[in-house]
């Protein structure tokens, strides 16, 4: 007698999950398939459809029934024979033949989503062997969707209380030896910067229903780094397996992810089930393209002044944002920027036209992405211009695929600044002194590295300065990332900021620490014949490590200098690879000279390779320029002891004997 066929639909195929609606395979089933899209671990499985569980109440339910009487129906059904026969003949296939349990799990169209998770709503079993004991429990699955918790967790989350909604995942059980769950986003928080992993002995079900204490790692994304290493329990490389994986998912659904997982017998890992969390719309309101940049709540760590403008007396540059949302519409737009956008973005550029160039800087952030190498506006003078800088932008973001689930991609809209002058401070908390370090130059930042600056230690309670180191400074860079530029010789041994500017530098980090705390702050003072007060700005504001707390500037003398010195050694100036590459392997007792003003390691890859030269010759480093200058801090990365000096040492001959002494 031939076997009666099985309607179409009534069980579905994991390799069919991604393109099955989620009304049919609910939550769970549409979650593996996007692990199995990925190739991802997964156990084998399929899924027993709605489909089924409407047909079975269909045909038990007497007419005219009401919706009070579901649970009761449902509790009572039974499964058509020629279903059991299917699932008994497709449970050996889930192992491969070698038998083993299999897991029953729930699958309601509502189930986790962002929003409607539904931990611990429905119910799933594990360790069934028979096709009589899967097809009991998928009974018992769909009752769960009926119980009095199920149907108040629906009703307050605005969802209908009586549907027919349950599908029930049917796969491979493997034997675990210790499981737990990967989550994405730290719970609790909007924090996607970090995942945590909570694990056990045992299956997962040890660490969800908390039925033994659970190990936790918290991993940083970007870096992927580990707060805690693995215990013996977690091998390093499942670790690296899961946290891959895990990235990989999100990245994909982007969405952050409550990822439960376990390593079998065997030693492999498993990824059970992955649901969306929740996660806040980066964009903000819509409709709302452009904002003023004061007080404005996106976290990019350029709009920090911004920010701190809304709350205290932070001199900033006056300046507009064009916002996620006009990003979010141009993507839904199919890349074109619709009229309403455009608009908005033009009136801003009008504005500040009215006043001179204008330039934009991009102000993208994101817990998943550094937001380096974006592209940069330039001399802008039309709106046509700027309204082509912004598309390009944009293009250039959704082109390379950083817009993340938590990117928000914005751009911030000011005038060109003529600068007279930069300068870069170290703000000490209240209980490390009132004295803050500033490191001045004519023209822009970039010339940090290669241009000489004058030191101040401003007192924060007087605005006086108790000590000030003027070096000559022949070169400027006026123009970022052009060639350094002479400075007229009758600025060059004069200090750089005067005691006025000295003084609103003074009030701009006395207010920054009241409401930021100990900060590293890049400031700009602007030409012009505006008072004081509003020509020095503050550009950047960023968080004081303790350890940047502690730097301090350093002199080189010829010959010892007994207790106080630092160091003591033989100076060996460094002017190019040639040189940083002879430091390995040499004689024990040198101190390397670095000038960027006279070496050729200005380029990136040139200075991270000379970097780690110094790393592998174990040499200290007398480092002509500011503490806080990007090469001193890639010093500092790689564990390499830096003396920041800031006379030049070019009337010491190479092999003189030099001590190192704390300046002041």
């Amino acid at each position: 007698m031939r076997a009666p066929v099985l309607p179409a639909g009534w069980i579905v195929a994991d390799a069919d999950y991604a393109r099955t609606p989620i009304a049919e395979i609910g939550g769970k089933a549409r979650g593996l398939g996007a692990i199995l899209g990925r190739s991802a671990p997964c156990p084998p499985s399929f899924c027993v459809s709605t489909s089924v569980l409407r047909h079975c109440f269909a045909a038990a339910a007497p007419a005219g029934s009401r919706p009070e009487e579901m649970p009761r129906i449902v509790r009572g059904l039974s499964l058509p024979p020629e279903l059991v026969k299917e699932i008994g003949d497709r449970l050996p296939e889930l192992s491969g033949g070698a038998g083993g349990a299999v897991a029953v799990r729930s699958s309601f169209v509502s189930e986790d989503l962002p929003g409607t998770v539904s931990p611990g709503v429905y119910h799933s079993e594990i360790g069934l062997g028979t096709a009589e004991e899967v097809c009991a429990a998928v009974v018992r699955v769909w009752a769960s969707a009926f119980t009095p918790e199920a149907r108040d967790y629906r009703a307050a989350n605005g969802l209908p209380v009586y549907e027919l909604g349950m599908a029930v995942v049917v796969q491979h059980a493997p034997e675990p030896v210790l499981g737990g769950v990967a989550y994405t986003l730290l719970p609790g928080t909007a924090d996607a910067g970090s995942m945590l992993i909570e694990y056990a002995e045992g299956a997962p079900v040890n660490v969800v229903e908390n039925r033994r204490e659970a190990a936790t790692l918290v991993v940083g994304k970007r870096a992927r780094t580990v707060a805690d290493r693995p215990d013996r329990n977690l091998q390093t490389r499942h670790a690296d397996e899961l946290i891959a994986w895990s990235l990989e998912l999100e990245r994909t659904q982007r969405a952050p992810l409550d990822i439960e997982w376990l390593v079998d017998s065997a030693d492999r890992l498993w990824l059970l089930q992955a649901r969306r969390l929740p996660y806040p719309d980066p964009s903000g309101p819509p409709g709302r393209y452009t904002a003023d940049a004061r007080g404005t709540a996106l976290r990019s760590p350029k709009l920090v002044p911004f920010r701190l403008a809304g709350e205290a007396a932070v001199t900033t540059v006056p300046a507009s944002i064009i916002l996620p949302a006009a990003f979010e519409a141009f993507k839904r737009s199919g890349g074109r920027p619709p009229p309403e956008v455009v608009a908005a973005c033009r009136s801003v550029f009008d504005a500040f036209l009215a006043r001179g160039p204008v330039s934009m800087r991009s102000v993208y952030w994101s817990a998943l992405d550094s937001g380096d190498l974006m592209p940069q506006s330039g001399f802008l003078t039309s709106a046509d211009d700027c309204m082509a800088h912004v598309v390009r932008y944009w293009r250039f973001i959704a082109d390379n695929g950083r817009d993340d689930y938590t990117a928000e991609v914005a751009l911030l809209v000011c005038n060109w600044t003529d600068l007279r002058a930069s300068l870069i401070a170290t703000l000490p908390a209240p209980d490390q002194g009132e004295v803050a370090t500033v490191a001045a130059l004519y023209g822009q930042l970039d010339g940090l590295e290669s241009c000489g600056h004058d030191v101040y230690e401003i007192d924060l309670d007087t605005a006086g300065t108790r000590r000030e180191i003027v070096p000559d400074k022949p070169y400027a860079v006026r123009v970022p990332g052009t060639p350094a530029e002479p400075v007229p010789a009758e600025l060059r041994r004069l200090p750089v900021l005067d005691a006025d500017e000295r003084a609103a530098v003074a009030a701009n980090l006395l207010a920054i620490r009241k409401v930021f705390g100990p900060a590293r702050v890049e400031m700009l003072v602007l030409h012009g014949d505006a008072p004081v007060r509003e020509r020095v700005v503050t550009w950047q504001v960023s968080p004081l490590t303790p350890e940047e707390a502690r730097l301090r500037y350093f002199r080189a003398a010829v010959g010892g200098a007994g207790a106080a010195a630092a160091a003591t050694g033989t100076l060996t100036p460094i002017r190019g690879p040639q040189d940083a590459g002879a430091l390995r392997g040499g004689r024990p007792g040198r101190l390397a000279y670095v000038d960027f003003s006279r070496s050729a390691f200005r380029d990136p890859a040139l200075a991270n390779a000379m970097a780690l030269d110094l790393k592998r010759a174990g040499c200290p480093v007398l480092l002509r320029g500011s503490l806080l200058s990007h090469f001193a801090a890639l010093l500092r990365d790689y564990r390499v002891t830096v003396y920041p000096i800031i006379e030049p040492l070019d009337d010491v001959p190479a092999g003189s004997v030099v001590s190192v002494v704390p300046v002041g």
